[in-house]
């Protein structure tokens, strides 16, 4: 009976007709006691595939993770297809513990992939494992920790690794929610300057480089170096002249999912919004997005009224509330969440970043924001994403007003 299963197995995955994921896994689980080298590791890749038909049904989700996790332990250490399998399982099992927030699992599992890669892994396999537990980390509050974990993760990769400075964005993000504010300037600095230096190249990215210097403009007022700040501004201000005086825009990069995030670490630093586009596959992780852009929506309109009524009291907390809710449209819009003529597209956003300016000079009116800080804010928000638009000349417009 059981050669009779196995050969039933075999042909089936030879057959023509490509089979199904629940017919591969319960081939795989047949073929896998006999061949373990070929047919775990298949098997691995089966369940995680079909763990994302039960994403929200946590145990039939947690069952079929386990099992792709034993079936990758069980192969042979020397087996080179056992990392491999082993860190997709693992990423998997870390992916259902955050979005369930079972924050203990999701540390403990992290921990453990980062001491899986020490121990048997190459660099790319341990720079994967230390990005995800600085994912786990920030995940629970833990900054300086996922600062530290992205730190190491670039000391373990080479000089010449196209990744290796891939997350320093994020790095600075971390390390100003940690209270580290020289650090995160140092480390967006780095990355404001290669973007910079390469914006005018055949290959540069002109319109990410405006980006960049914005935010580190941001970061090192923050810091109390305006003079450097005024520099970094007047820098963005050059390309944006620069691509102005370009007729077609089309080819350049924009990167939305890049101008969201630095809205919402802009809008709320303290809170570093990067590793949350790693769950937006997931229905849970969109809902919890779209539960916060519907409060967000709520409570300005809520405190709208009394903002009116009493500008003293409720005009200053309105401004910084329609600045988060700009940010999180955008993110609600590369998250796929807000409907609008495509998810490279913010142009939904640019309506609340354009009421968050008005707001912004009704305060200066007020005389309720004496040094400005507020109106600048709210300028250099929507300078990002103009020229993430492609309107250079009015995100031009918009830093100049700042003083870039």
């Amino acid at each position: 009976m059981t050669d009779d299963l196995t050969t039933r197995a075999r042909t089936l995955l030879l057959s023509t007709d490509e089979p199904t994921l629940l017919q591969q896994v319960w081939a795989y689980r047949l073929l896998a006691p006999a061949s373990p080298a070929v047919y775990r590791p298949k098997l691995t890749r089966a369940l995680v595939h079909l763990s994302h038909s039960v994403l929200d049904d946590h145990a039939a989700r947690h069952a079929l993770l386990a099992e792709a996790l034993e079936a990758a332990d069980g192969l042979h250490p020397d087996n080179p297809d056992r990392n491999p399998a082993l860190h997709t399982a693992l990423d998997a099992l870390q992916t259902m513990h955050a979005e369930f927030d079972d924050h203990e699992q999701w540390l403990t599992l992290s921990r453990h992939r980062v001491d899986l890669a020490r121990s048997s892994g190459g660099p790319a396999f341990l720079a994967g494992a230390l990005y995800a537990l600085a994912t786990a980390l920030a995940g629970c509050g833990r900054f300086g920790e996922a600062a530290d974990a992205l730190h190491e993760q670039r000391r373990v990769l080479p000089p010449t690794a196209w990744d290796r400075d891939r997350y320093l964005p994020q790095l600075s993000a971390l390390l100003s929610a940690a209270g580290r504010p020289a650090e995160a300037h140092l480390a967006y600095g780095e990355h404001a300057a290669r973007l910079a230096a390469a914006a005018t190249e055949s290959d540069g990215h002109p319109v990410l480089a405006v980006r960049a210097l914005i935010q580190h403009a941001r970061l090192l007022d923050r810091d109390g170096r305006t003079a450097k700040a005024a520099g970094a501004r007047a820098d963005a201000a050059s390309h944006l002249r620069h691509l102005a005086a370009v007729t077609d825009q089309r080819s350049y990069t924009v990167d939305p999912d890049g101008c969201a995030d630095q809205l919402m670490v802009a809008a709320d630093p303290d809170q570093p919004a990067f590793f949350l586009h790693d769950g937006f596959r997931t229905p849970r992780a969109r809902r919890a997005v779209a539960d916060r852009l519907a409060d967000l929506r709520q409570r300005v309109d809520r405190l709208g009224p009394l903002a009116e009524a009493d500008p003293a009291t409720h005009l200053r907390p309105l401004v910084d509330l329609h600045r988060r809710l700009t940010a999180a449209t955008a993110l609600g819009i590369t998250a796929r969440i807000t409907t609008g003529p495509g998810w490279w597209q913010l142009d939904p956003a640019l309506p609340p970043a354009d009421g968050t300016v008005a707001l912004a000079e009704l305060l200066t009116a007020h005389g309720l924001d004496p040094d400005g800080s507020r109106l600048a804010e709210a300028l250099l928000d929507r300078a990002c994403l103009l020229t993430t638009l492609r309107r250079p000349a009015d995100a031009l417009a918009d830093l100049t007003r700042v003083g870039g």
